[in-house]
Parts: structure tokens; sequence; C-alpha cells
């Protein structure tokens, strides 16, 4: 069983859980885009803040289940630096995080009609690299998608986390890199 969440919802479950983990393989990635609780409530501003998703995947490790975070997405030239990886890796190993990965913001035909105005707004100087970089594709460029993928597994590496864990961790969608990216 593997559950994705952005709530700490998940927390009414522990119980549930830890007793289906008990005869199966239970996993639950804790997703979070980044540990700043301003830029976190530009980006999703109905969803739970960074601290509040840390809190719960501790206390899911604490009661034994096997948790970690998925950095999604990573946006290109808003959540991608180095710094800001490292930070929430550095965070999401205080938490306890049994494992660790992302992936870069994909942006389907639904996606594309409510992120690019919402980037309109609140980043105005990316919205027409976004626009070329996404115009015929769902994911960013994979020359974009490969040194993510570098900057992640250093990233990885130096807070503690292997690689190659699981699919959602590895592959196409993993990202990383040294300073902010460029999207094109």
């Amino acid at each position: 069983i593997e559950i994705i969440t952005k709530s700490p919802l998940v927390l009414r479950d522990t119980a549930l859980l830890s007793q289906l983990a008990g005869r199966n393989a239970v996993r639950v990635y804790v997703s979070i885009a980044t540990v700043h609780h301003a830029l976190a409530r530009r980006l999703e501003a109905r969803t739970a803040i960074p601290s509040a998703r840390l809190r719960a995947l501790a206390r899911l490790r604490q009661a034994g289940l096997d948790a970690g975070v998925l950095i999604a997405p990573v946006i290109p030239g808003i959540t991608d630096s180095a710094r800001d990886l490292a930070l929430l890796l550095q965070a999401a190993r205080a938490a306890g995080a049994g494992f660790a990965g992302g992936s870069s913001l994909r942006l389907g035909p639904a996606a594309r009609r409510t992120f690019l105005p919402h980037l309109e707004r609140e980043f105005p100087e990316l919205a027409s690299r976004y626009r070329r970089a996404y115009a015929r594709h769902d994911h960013a460029p994979e020359a974009y998608r490969e040194a993510l993928r570098q900057r992640l597994a250093r990233l990885k590496a130096q807070y503690g986390f292997t690689s190659g864990e699981h699919r959602f961790l590895e592959g196409e969608n993993e990202t990383v890199g040294g300073t902010q990216m460029e999207l094109m």
C-alpha cells in the first residue's frame, strides 16, 4: 500500500496503517515542495504548511511506519536551488524520514490552464520561460530533469538517503542541481 499525501490528516489513520503494515508493505510519501512557509503559501495556498507535514512525517516514523519525503513538485526557478533542496532534506532527516526523493513539475493541459495564470501573478518574471518550456510537453526539458536528478542524488547522499529506493524516487522525474537552474 502506498500513500502520497500533502496532508497531516493521514495521522488519523496511523493505527490502521500500523495494523496493515503488520501483514503488508505500507509506505507513506509526505509530499513537500519547500520548507519556506511564505513560499509554500504562494505556491499551495490551500494545503498544509511544511512544518505540519514534517511533524506528521515524524509521527508516522515514531509509529514505526515506513515514511519519507517526496519533494514534489520541484518547481524550476523557484524551489530547485541546491540550498532550498538541502534545507528540505535536512528537515526531512531531522523528522526521521526513511527515504527521500523528488520529481520535477509536470504540467498537463488541465494543470497548465490553472498553474500558468497563477505563475503569471506570483512569479511574472518566469511566466514566459514556463510557457515556452511546457508548450508542447507535460515535463520540463530533459536537460533540466537530468541536472535536477544529479543534484538530488548528491544532496540525498550528503544527508544519508540512499539512492534507488523506489519508482517514485528515481527515474525520469527525480531531480536536483547546484545553483538555481535554468528551465530553458
